[in-house]
């Protein structure tokens, strides 16, 4: 009798545990997030905050010292060890992010980056390198770059918009 009430507990551990879900994003609120507020970075964080709960309030908060002080790095932890960082503190740097997601299939990070950059208010077109490493504008373009990076347990996104 005993191995069974083992059986049933070791179920239900292994039942609730939640699986990461790397959520495709919504291209009809992302269109609208974007109209509004005509920022990349408003754009990924509000992806992030949509749909992961944040777990930690942003961190390493740094302002610009001039015009507006508005907050121009931070980084922030989400669910399922989510984390996001941003900087573009620089006046001619750009912005840059990184997103570290935990591990889903290639092909699975791949569409949401396609999807998520589809999202933007552009008409340029974008390539995958040969690795299907590195996204990028044609032409060098003004837009948004993106870099994976695979680890064992998890995807690390850089992207760097900009001129």
């Amino acid at each position: 009798m005993r191995p069974i009430y083992i059986f049933l507990l070791l179920f239900l551990i292994i039942s609730c545990k939640q699986e990461f879900e790397l959520k495709k994003p919504n291209p009809d609120l992302m269109l609208k997030m974007q109209k509004k507020d005509n920022n990349a970075l408003d754009l990924f964080y509000h992806y992030m905050v949509i749909n992961y709960d944040s777990v930690s309030n942003k961190m390493d908060v740094k302002k610009l010292e001039v015009r507006d002080y508005r907050i121009c790095s931070f980084s922030q932890k989400f669910d399922y060890n989510i984390e996001f960082s941003t900087e573009s503190c620089e006046v001619s740097g750009g912005l840059k992010m990184l997103i570290k997601f935990p591990k889903v299939t290639k092909d699975q990070i791949i569409e949401w980056i396609e999807l998520i950059n589809a999202s933007m208010l552009s008409e340029i077109q974008y390539y995958w390198n040969i690795e299907k490493t590195e996204y990028k504008p044609d032409d060098d373009q003004t837009g948004c770059y993106y870099e994976l990076q695979e680890d064992d347990n998890q995807w690390n996104i850089i992207i760097w918009c900009g001129t």
